[in-house]
């Protein structure tokens, strides 16, 4: 075979009186899915001012170091801190403060209240508050936010 054999190449012979005809398929078109988080949270109900605020102010009590006890009473610093990126208004802050005796059992005392100031997010702030806790009787205290529940 000679070099110019190589560069100039014959034509392809065509087949004579054989016609083929395929049919390729066509794709469906699939409509494109939601993505699940965006399915779900239109599902999921809201979560009211409230239940957003309960869950975001974040409470601790503790012995105030000053004064803690006067006439079966025990007074308490209450310790808050927003968790969440949207500030809490002082009225929004209530919370409800539990004396439990150490032993177990149920609240020997209860008291509502409420912080004198707002709280912007990621902030904390905290307040004084009295509860009764018997001398006779030692006491644990538990506090949750009530948000703007009330303070009855």
């Amino acid at each position: 075979m000679t070099l110019a054999a190589v560069a100039d190449p014959s034509p392809t012979p065509e087949l004579d009186g054989a016609v083929y005809e395929m049919r390729l398929p066509t794709r469906t078109p699939i409509p494109a899915q939601e993505p699940a988080a965006a399915a779900d949270e239109r599902t999921l109900p809201r979560e009211s001012r409230r239940q957003q605020i309960a869950r975001c102010l974040l409470l601790r009590a503790d012995l105030d170091p000053s004064v803690s006890f006067s006439s079966g009473r025990a007074r308490l610093e209450v310790h808050a801190h927003n968790a969440c990126g949207f500030a809490i208004l002082g009225s929004e802050t209530s919370f409800r403060l539990e004396a439990l005796p150490l032993n177990g059992g149920s609240a020997v005392a209860r008291e509502a209240g409420l912080l004198q100031t707002g709280i912007e997010p990621n902030g904390s702030a905290s307040t004084l508050i009295e509860i009764d806790c018997p001398g006779w009787r030692q006491c644990r205290y538990a506090v949750r936010a009530t948000g703007g529940e009330g303070t009855d």
